[in-house]
């Protein structure tokens, strides 16, 4: 809803098979005019191109139905972009995530006793709190010490592929409650067993204090959410320019002259069939 007439282009995640999931129909658009893309990390995601009119309002909405199951580990080999790589997110080089590394001791261990170890040490160091829309870095968990279900996330991953362990970042929604909210959990790669095992260390910990039932802890994910993307900091390509997107999970408004006129809302509706 704009207070001016504004050239719009909306960009949603589209949800796609994974590991646990499984789509039973093409997502249906409304309106229909949607063209579809997949961007460099395998995220797929829809666009919406058009005018707003001053006062307007418009609604979009996509529809699909997914068959979920718990996940515990899952074959695959690790994508390039999961190795030891950083972001604006992510910063495995940085003296600080090396420091908490080093201490951790992980030289002797296997990789799954490192991982283990990494995801014990960032449940008893932050506390789940400060939800933010957007993901909080790696430094930025370490410094606030509350924070979100990325702030575990990036400050997990960090400490991973400072150890060589490739992991990547699981964008989604819950889905089947009453409010479903947004949410973020992990993967990570054991070269030793070639295969993936999920992590979800903010879960974990609410868990264990026992400020929610939602089942996730690592090596363990219930099927009350769903997959929309995976990555963070990255290009989407839209048409004939390239549009730089933190995390691709809310919807992405770009029109001339900024969007702090236009209200925006978002809703996000699972039913159990």
């Amino acid at each position: 809803n704009s207070e001016h007439e504004k050239e719009i282009t909306l960009i949603i995640p589209v949800p796609g098979n994974e590991s646990g999931q499984e789509l039973q129909n093409e997502p249906c658009f409304i309106p229909d005019n949607v063209v579809r893309g997949t961007c460099v990390n395998g995220s797929n995601f829809a666009m919406w191109k058009g005018r707003l009119f001053s006062k307007q309002k418009k609604i979009f909405e996509m529809k699909f139905t997914v068959n979920k199951i718990p996940l515990t580990t899952f074959a695959g080999s690790p994508p390039v972009a999961a190795q030891r790589s950083g972001n604006k997110f992510i910063h495995p080089n940085d003296s600080r995530i090396k420091e908490i590394r080093d201490n951790l001791e992980l030289e002797s261990c296997s990789i799954t006793e490192k991982i283990e170890k990494i995801n014990a040490w960032v449940i008893s160091s932050l506390r789940y709190d400060n939800s933010i829309v957007g993901l909080y870095t790696d430094i930025e968990s370490l410094e606030k010490g509350s924070v979100d279900c990325g702030g575990f996330n990036t400050l997990f991953m960090s400490i991973c592929r400072s150890a060589g362990i490739p992991c990547r970042l699981i964008l989604g929604f819950w889905a089947g409650y009453k409010q479903n909210e947004m949410h973020a959990w992990v993967e990570v790669y054991n070269k030793d067993s070639k295969s993936w095992i999920v992590a979800d260390p903010s879960v974990e910990q609410l868990r264990s204090q026992g400020r929610t039932r939602k089942a996730g802890r690592l090596g363990f994910i219930g099927s009350d959410r769903i997959i929309f993307s995976n990555g963070c900091d990255y290009s989407v390509q839209t048409n004939t320019f390239f549009t730089n997107v933190d995390i691709l999970q809310h919807p992405i408004l770009l029109c001339a002259g900024g969007t702090k006129d236009v209200q925006i809302t978002t809703m996000v509706k699972g039913v159990r069939l």
